[in-house]
């Protein structure tokens, strides 16, 4: 985008710094009937030279402006660029989230039958709907159904997470005697 805008702005220029000159190369009967061929050659350089300071400003501006337009694009384009790149960090990567989860569980070493070991951050607490569960490994995974614990609190107690059928996970908290589907939110 510089390189098109830069070179407008030289042409420009070029074409105008040569316009003091073109007061004596008009055609004589434009020159003649402009009423130049009273002035004395002093006063035809006068008028050349206003001239050429007038475009000098004139090519001044317009390269201010210039600038001006191309540091706003460029400010657009990062801004733009710096959305895109926050946008793809937070999107979760390709995939379902419950393939990712397999994947996890695949990469962790652990099978159909095999259960993945984490701790919940925090507290649990009595709870009722469809509850999310952060895990100190930075994964959260959250309720697929309804449910309610109105049991003791547990602090950072032990999760165990297991692939069920068709893309289900089974999330059980032994402290607590839980046990219930979970699909994946996040995984890390």
């Amino acid at each position: 985008m510089k390189r098109p805008l830069c070179a407008l702005v030289l042409l420009l220029a070029a074409a105008v710094s040569g316009f003091g000159a073109g007061v004596r190369s008009l055609a004589p009967e434009k020159f003649r009937a402009a009423g130049l061929h009273k002035l004395t050659e002093a006063e035809l350089a006068a008028l050349e030279d206003a001239i050429e300071e007038l475009a000098g400003r004139k090519v001044a501006a317009v390269q201010d402006e210039t600038r001006q337009a191309l540091a706003a694009a460029e400010a657009r384009v990062q801004a733009a660029e710096k959305k895109a790149e926050q946008k793809a960090e937070a999107a979760p990567r390709s995939g379902p989230n419950w393939f990712r989860a397999l994947i996890t569980l695949e990469r962790e070493g652990i099978s159909g039958s095999e259960e993945m070991q984490s701790t919940l951050k925090g507290t649990l607490k009595t709870f009722r709907g469809r509850r999310s569960f952060a895990l100190a490994n930075g994964q959260v995974w959250q309720m697929i159904e309804d449910e309610s614990y109105a049991g003791p609190a547990y602090v950072d107690p032990a999760v165990f997470i297991r692939p069920g059928t068709l893309g289900t996970f089974w999330l059980r908290i032994p402290d607590a005697g839980l046990r219930f589907k979970v699909k994946p939110v996040r995984l890390e």
